[in-house]
């Protein structure tokens, strides 16, 4: 397997179980193209499922692959067809309360219908079993959602007419054995994108509709899938603004990431705002927060973090910033007021984008990890290939531990390699090289921090940049001796950093 790995091994407090923040991409040896779907923290480190194109066959297929707590790869299975193995998109695998992992997935028959199936995994990434549902001219899933009896619920479409064939949005039960319990469909609706549980046996359903406003549908459906309320959300949007994806808070309200776009903003109908929506249990909007606006914003995730607080991703289009996308993340508390923002990138350059926004898993150190795609610029080795991305960061979003005590919000990951820092361990000074690509832009001053492991800044040094190249010494002498991390900046982001330990 082909892995390009930006790692770094790093503890992130004596007092904590010891995790590695990490930034790495990966496709399999034989394929075009990768995107992560769902990841998930595991005994030996991570449980990644991605969607893969055979480069040979020209085939879409679905993969696990585990990954150590460093990020090294181990191992990785595939689970093909003739065609296609569609298993959704947003975060579409789910936990079974038995340990193991469900995921629908569609493939294309050899009498042209598509068929139905549900695969369940073991934490190595094996198939424990799988079960057919059905076929039919027209269907698909876009989440799967595993229940405590053993039964599915499966979000997408399906057939609704078979000459000319016709699909609509589709809510489906699916026992352990693959008989389908009950179907509810919707004809004015394009398809749901998700679905999650929330109390009393009730789920909230995301989808999209046919509409010139408000396209984003969100649902709540009782255990029979009869429809509780509905709601539409997104404002002037001419696209779906986010697939609805929401998580039930510790206050039983419902947060919901998506998108806004404002009336006044029709006339520029591709810029509005990621934002978050508060939903009471009876379908009340609690309220909104706007994030941020920009060209496509929308955020797509939400998970629950420590103290009543939560992680959001999502991003924008920048253009003609460089990259054109990078994942944003942020952390809010239980009103959706932003505590901080970080962005975060892998490829820079014209063109790239870098989205770790299909998948998220909160981990035992606080922290989460997150994949999705990323792929280099019109100017990279290889341009707009896509591979699956996965970042793994700390409680505070970092990367390197102490990156929230820097003071900024955008960080560079394609500059981390190419960090070289002797001798390590040290006992008085430190030197450093940062090689930059050519061309590089360089904002401003360039500093050196060095922070200890409780954050606490202890050395500080600016340093001149010199052609591609970064390079200076800073001095440790007189520190106690454990372990420190090194962070450069220029004035706007992040470069790179690393642990250091003095003797």
């Amino acid at each position: 397997m082909r892995h390009e790995t930006l790692l770094l091994g790093l503890l992130l407090a004596a007092s904590c179980a010891a995790q590695s923040g990490f930034s790495i991409v990966h496709v399999g040896e034989a394929n075009a193209s990768a995107e992560g779907r769902s990841i998930f923290e595991t005994d030996y480190g991570y449980l990644l499922f991605s969607a893969e194109v055979d480069q040979n066959t020209g085939a879409t297929w679905f993969y696990t692959n585990r990954f150590d707590g460093d990020g090294g790869w181990l191992d990785g299975k595939i689970f093909s067809s003739i065609s296609i193995l569609d298993a959704g998109l947003t975060d579409c695998v789910s936990p079974a309360d038995d340990g193991a992992y469900a995921a629908a997935a569609v493939s294309l028959n050899m009498d042209g219908n598509k068929a139905l199936h549900i695969y369940k995994f073991n934490a190595l990434g094996d198939t424990m079993n799988t079960v057919f549902v059905g076929a039919e001219p027209a269907q698909g899933t876009r989440d799967c959602f595993a229940l405590g009896d053993g039964s599915f619920l499966v979000a997408g479409w399906c057939t609704i007419g078979e000459d000319p064939v016709d699909d609509c949005a589709c809510l489906r039960r699916v026992a352990a054995d693959g008989q389908e319990l009950w179907r509810r469909t919707w004809p004015e609706r394009l398809m749901y994108h998700t679905v999650n549980a929330v109390e009393d046996g009730n789920f909230l359903v995301g989808g999209s509709r046919f509409s010139t406003t408000d396209k984003t549908v969100l649902m709540k459906v009782n255990s029979d899938g009869e429809e509780i309320w509905t709601r539409y959300l997104g404002g002037y949007s001419p696209y779906s603004g986010g697939a609805a994806h929401a998580t039930h808070m510790s206050n039983g309200d419902y947060l919901v990431p998506g998108s806004w776009l404002p009336q006044d903003s029709i006339n520029n109908s591709e810029r509005g705002f990621a934002s978050l929506y508060c939903y009471a249990p009876n379908g009340d909007m609690r309220w909104r927060r706007n994030l941020l606006y920009g060209r496509l914003a929308g955020a797509s995730l939400s998970r629950m973090a420590a103290q009543g607080e939560y992680w959001v991703v999502g991003g924008y289009y920048q253009v003609p910033r460089d990259p054109d996308v990078a994942t944003t993340l942020w952390r809010v508390d239980n009103n959706g007021d932003t505590l901080y923002s970080r962005k975060y990138w892998y490829y820079g350059g014209e063109g790239a984008v870098n989205v770790a926004t299909y998948g998220i898993d909160t981990t035992s150190d606080g922290g989460l990890v997150l994949t999705g795609t990323a792929y280099e610029g019109i100017n990279g080795v290889e341009p707009f290939n896509h591979k699956t991305w996965i970042l793994k960061l700390d409680q505070h979003g970092c990367l390197v531990p102490g990156c929230h005590t820097v003071g900024l919000q955008d960080y560079e990951m394609a500059l981390q390699g190419a960090l070289q820092v002797s001798p390590n361990p040290t006992q008085d000074v430190l030197r450093f090289s940062l090689d930059l690509p050519s061309g590089y832009p360089l904002q401003g001053n360039v500093q050196a921090l060095v922070l200890d492991a409780q954050g606490k800044e202890v050395a500080r040094q600016n340093i001149a940049a010199n052609g591609l190249q970064v390079a200076g010494t800073i001095a440790l002498n007189g520190q106690a001796p454990g372990l420190y991390y090194l962070h450069l900046r220029d004035e706007v982001k992040w470069l790179a950093g690393q642990k250091v330990v003095v003797e």
